[in-house]
Parts: structure tokens; C-alpha cells; sequence
């Protein structure tokens, strides 16, 4: 039996998490704060440069409100739904000490 999970294509999955994010109006670093993860995972999974653990991936496609089946394989059915319709909730950047 060929029960071989395909690779994870990491130029395609930061194309989706950045087309989703731009869908909800959103910048990188309110992903990233959002999620509890830093800019550089955001920016780093959306240059494909990395796939990222699957906690953080986790994170960030609630944040996005996308599917983890969608995000990784493409899956049918559950392409990012459209953003909602609703004012944009206030960014607060972390402040450094």
C-alpha cells in the first residue's frame, strides 16, 4: 500500500496564507499578534521559506479563519470563506520594555 503523505509545498502554502490574510484586510504583524507567534513566522510561512510547527500553523488559520485542509492540500469545499463584513477590530502592537 502507497499511503505516502505528499510534501508540503511551501510556495503554495505561503501563497494561500498570505491571500487569505489580504482577504480579511489584515497586516502581518496583527496575524502574528493575534496568533502569539512573531512577524518573522508570518512573513517567513508567506515567502515559503518555511512550513512552519504545526501549532503555530494552527494558530495562524484560526486567526485567519481558513481550513487547515485548505491551507495545506487545496482541499475542495474549503477554500477560505469571505470576509466578514464588519468593522476592523483595533491593532495594538505589542509595546517592548
Amino acid at each position: 500500500m502507497d499511503n505516502v503523505v505528499p510534501d508540503i509545498n511551501t510556495t503554495v502554502l505561503g501563497r494561500r496564507l498570505r491571500d487569505a490574510r489580504l482577504q480579511r484586510g489584515m497586516r502581518p504583524e496583527e496575524v502574528a499578534y493575534k496568533a502569539g507567534c512573531s512577524l518573522r513566522t508570518v512573513t517567513g510561512l508567506e515567502a515559503g521559506e518555511h512550513h512552519g510547527q504545526l501549532a503555530t500553523v494552527a494558530r495562524i488559520v484560526t486567526v485567519l479563519q481558513i481550513s487547515l485542509d485548505w491551507l495545506l492540500w487545496g482541499a475542495e469545499g474549503s477554500a477560505p470563506a469571505p470576509a466578514p463584513v464588519r468593522a476592523p477590530l483595533p491593532y495594538h502592537p505589542p509595546r517592548l520594555v
